[in-house]
């Protein structure tokens, strides 16, 4: 079974089963699913911005670890024209939506190569269902040759006081010239 479930965005953000489908795959093969997407995730008054997560259930995989995935990304537009180390200060929201104690949220950043990070945000202290924006700033690498295309930029991952995973976030360039 493979199950589809979708949060609003940010870190630490409940996420909440919208699909499932069933389906055999032969060893060494791969199939193609489509999921309808709920119309409170998409049109007038939805975010801008989502996160998916895709859960596999099968009975015969000893790694169970590899059965799941995520994906929530923030698109910034990036001015080609711009000179080479230009900032660009993301923000997003951080959640501490599946604890009832106050958490302690620490962030940490991995930025993509030639991309640098400063003002890092210390550890965030958030009480049950609190939710509070952070951010940090990225110097741009070298400008880019022209085009329309996507760039990573840096990932951002969310630990816990017990050092529990509590989600991330990808931070994407769009080049547009």
């Amino acid at each position: 079974m493979v199950q589809l479930s979708m949060s609003s965005f940010g870190i630490g953000r409940q996420m909440v089963p919208v699909a499932s489908q069933f389906a055999s795959v032969p060893a060494g093969q791969s199939v193609s699913l489509n999921f309808p997407t709920p119309p409170n995730f998409i049109g007038e008054g939805a975010e801008p911005w989502l996160g998916a997560s895709v859960n596999l259930q099968h009975p015969y995989d000893q790694d169970l670890a590899n059965n799941q995935a995520a994906s929530m990304w923030m698109g910034i537009d990036i001015d080609t024209a711009a000179e080479p180390g230009g900032v660009l200060s993301p923000t997003f929201p951080v959640a501490n939506e599946f604890s009832t104690a106050t958490e302690e949220i620490t962030l940490s950043i991995i930025p993509t190569a030639g991309v640098t990070v400063s003002n890092l945000p210390g550890p965030i202290s958030l009480n049950p269902g609190q939710v509070q924006n952070a951010g940090f700033d990225l110097v741009q690498a070298p400008a880019m040759d022209g085009g329309t295309f996507l760039v990573p930029l840096a990932s951002v991952v969310g630990i816990d006081s017990n050092g529990n995973f509590v989600g991330g976030l990808t931070i994407v360039g769009a080049v547009n010239d």
